[in-house]
């Protein structure tokens, strides 16, 4: 393969050994994805069918007639189960706050949900509440679903620059979105995920890191945050590189868009236990 450049940008760890990148994975950003998306979803007071199984069963405990309504689940923590009949299970701890338009102070609930969703294209088979506590002491409202809504984007757009030959980012993007690659004379995304294919990486993973989500104006979000991204090339040899990556979105009806993409490298870290670890 002809090099591609600039690996310079890359700590290249030379005889440096690695069991593979999944030691580090302390996210599946598909799977958490799937999940974020889900209760953006619910938070706009509707099932999602578009993300369940035609056989789904679904336990809606903490709305008081069994059914969604507008609301915010705030998600705490993603916990993997064991698989179960093909079927990926995790535990969500959330705090839920319902949306009363006359009052926006009130008690929240602490949930413990589990979710089973399908190997290869992660729709809810089943949902379980475990725990559902109301709360002692009164909460304002705060707004969750754009926010989940935006994860999960971030989330899809991750994963599918670290396997750049499944899919393709023209969906994530506005008809007029701008986009700037970190290489020079890139600013296209198919010709990004082109160049990304390109480099033949055996393995390729971007942690996120410092991730900020901040209003601008009703609907429109600016997201920061940082890829710690990790390749082996195809000689075996560990590249590391820092990208900060600054987004423009919109949400509406629904939808996250990027409506702005820009990525740069920021100058090599010395501390290897800092890239690592995850």
């Amino acid at each position: 393969m002809k090099p591609l450049l600039p690996l310079l940008l890359f700590m290249t760890l030379a005889g440096f050994s690695s069991p593979g990148i999944a030691a580090d994975e302390p996210v599946d950003y598909s799977l958490h994805g799937a999940i974020y998306a889900w209760y953006g979803q619910l938070d706009l007071g509707t099932t999602p069918e578009q993300l369940i199984t035609k056989d789904s069963q679904l336990d809606f405990a903490e709305y008081p007639q069994g059914k969604p309504t507008v609301g915010a689940h705030h998600i705490l923590s993603i916990e993997p189960l064991p698989s179960e009949d093909g079927l990926r299970r995790v535990e969500v701890t959330l705090e839920y706050l319902p949306w009363d338009p006359d009052n926006l102070e009130g008690n929240g609930h602490y949930l413990i949900q589990e979710l089973s969703l399908t190997q290869d294209t992660l729709l809810v088979r089943s949902s379980q509440t475990t725990l559902d506590e109301v709360d002692d002491f009164i909460s304002s409202y705060r707004e969750a679903s754009d926010h989940n809504l935006i994860r999960a984007l971030i989330y899809r757009w991750t994963q599918t620059l670290d396997n750049p030959g499944r899919n393709s980012l023209q969906a994530m993007l506005s008809a007029n979105a701008s986009f700037q690659s970190p290489e020079a004379g890139i600013d296209e995304p198919a010709a990004y995920l082109a160049w990304l294919q390109a480099r033949e990486d055996k393995q390729s993973r971007r942690v996120i890191k410092n991730l900020a989500i901040t209003p601008l104006a009703p609907q429109e979000y600016q997201a920061q945050f940082e890829y710690q991204w990790t390749a082996i090339n195809p000689q075996g040899e560990t590249e590391l590189a820092q990208v900060a990556v600054e987004l423009r979105l919109r949400v509406h009806n629904g939808i996250a868009i990027i409506t702005g993409y820009r990525e740069r490298y920021l100058p090599p870290v010395t501390d290897l236990g800092a890239e690592i670890r995850c």
